[in-house]
């Protein structure tokens, strides 16, 4: 019988053999699974970080109306569901500037996502900022040139959108200049007939820059843009991560206004009213999961009106 004693040890060490082969392989899959998961986490948690940190750079939270006696401000930002997108917005109030009567509005968009798109919009609204503290030209090229390369010293950054917008407080003069990114319109006062939709009118767009004569890190081409928000009307603005919607326009721009109509019935606020149309506007007119931004800005009409 010893050989078949021996062949029964031998089946009996190649089936422990094999157990101990496959359960060192399942625990071998369950170290690098935890492993993954707990890179997706760390990832996860640094995404969160990041948009924290977007939000509370910007100058008013979703909800939350500027007021600047003539005008109120606010901005509806509804960021991306999964990794960040980048897109921010700044405001400088008469005074902050570099004007007793003018306010600047600014809006960035990095070309890209991830924490260093934050670091990069960051780093642009920073700079913003600076040179009117600084009292630098305030002169559109200037302007541009400045904040491209400012977009340019993040590592891994790429080229940034941008929309800049100059208001005159005092007559409602608008000028500014963009790269393709989003769209702006004035949604003047309802008629006298109350049945008729709100005139609309689009900011009225001229080439500035062609692609080769962009700033380094800005995306071309440049485009200057001008109008007028008269007293009562409301500048509504939408921008979104993808870029400019360039096919549907005037269909977003009328649809936004009905929504901006019936939304300024129930709501008081114009950070609320900001607020649901980003919500809005992420679900009716923007395809995908990216950022959505709305700003509105409401001239008041004259006490004696």
């Amino acid at each position: 019988m010893d050989s078949v004693n021996d062949q029964i040890v031998k089946k009996y060490l190649k089936g422990l053999g094999m157990v101990v082969f496959f359960v060192g392989l399942i625990l071998i899959q369950n170290i690098l699974s935890r492993r993954e998961k707990l890179r997706l986490f760390e990832l996860e948690e640094r995404q969160r970080a990041a948009k924290q940190a977007l939000r509370e750079a910007l100058p008013a939270g979703t909800g939350d109306t500027i007021d600047l006696g003539v005008l109120t401000v606010a901005g509806g930002l509804l960021q991306s569901e999964g990794i960040v997108d980048g897109v921010a917005w700044d405001l400088l109030a008469p005074g902050e500037s570099g004007s007793p009567s003018e306010m600047l509005l600014l809006v960035v968009d990095p070309d890209g996502e991830g924490v260093s798109a934050v670091a990069t919009s960051l780093h642009v609204l920073r700079t913003f900022r600076q040179r009117r503290a600084a009292g630098c030209p305030s002169d559109f090229l200037s302007e541009l040139t400045a904040l491209g390369q400012a977009a340019l010293t993040i590592p891994l950054t790429r080229p940034l959108h941008l929309w800049l917008l100059r208001l005159d407080l005092q007559s409602g003069a608008i000028e500014g200049v963009c790269s393709p990114m989003g769209a702006a319109w004035v949604l003047h006062p309802r008629a006298a007939d109350r049945s008729a939709p709100p005139p609309l009118l689009e900011l009225t767009e001229t080439p500035l820059c062609s692609m080769e004569e962009t700033p380094p890190g800005l995306v071309g081409p440049l485009f200057g843009f001008r109008g007028e928000l008269p007293p009562g009307a409301l500048l509504c603005g939408l921008f979104t991560g993808a870029g400019r919607p360039t096919q549907k326009r005037d269909t977003d721009g009328h649809a936004l206004a009905e929504h901006l109509v019936r939304t300024r019935r129930s709501k008081t606020e114009l950070g609320a009213v900001a607020a649901a149309a980003s919500g809005w506007a992420r679900g009716r007119l923007i395809p995908g999961k990216g950022d959505v931004l709305v700003l509105l800005a409401a001239r008041s009409l004259p006490p004696s009106t």
